[in-house]
């Protein structure tokens, strides 16, 4: 069943998110459809990135971050495309992140095997081996002590 099957109407098709450049929203009347990617992978960047925050805000919860965030210095270095917004799955110790794989590579694996994430802004190319980051944490337990 499509969005226009079920009397729905595409407002946007494509994010400057990788993974998960195909998603899209919409509307069904009054209605707000979020459309996501078929790749488990992007799914679930974008249920991260756009969906969880909408679902907390539509229940009236205050769409704050679920995440623990603490900071880690990458292990090497995390390329990015400027133009779009990275979502980075990491492997972290006490002190460092290593990345699993390229945003767009849309590796499951890398998004199983992940204990944090990060972003890379729109504007950025990525940031190399030794910078510090930003990372937001699936299980808070992995974390061994906060940086």
């Amino acid at each position: 069943l499509t969005l226009a099957d079920a009397g729905g109407v595409l407002d946007m098709h494509g994010v400057a998110v990788r993974p998960g450049d195909s998603a899209g929203l919409g509307r069904i009347g009054g209605v707000p459809v979020l459309l996501l990617p078929g790749a488990p992978h992007a799914c679930l960047a974008i249920y991260d990135m756009l969906a969880a925050r909408a679902v907390r805000r539509l229940a009236g919860v205050q769409p704050s971050n679920p995440y623990v965030c603490t900071e880690r210095i990458l292990e090497r270095k995390a390329v990015s495309a400027v133009g779009f917004t990275d979502m980075i799955q990491v492997r972290i110790s006490d002190t460092h992140a290593t990345p699993l794989g390229p945003a767009d590579a849309g590796s499951l694996a890398s998004a199983v095997g992940a204990d944090a994430f990060f972003l890379v802004p729109e504007s950025s190319e990525g940031y190399p081996a030794g910078a510090t980051v930003r990372v937001r944490v699936y299980r808070p337990s992995s974390i061994a002590h906060d940086a």
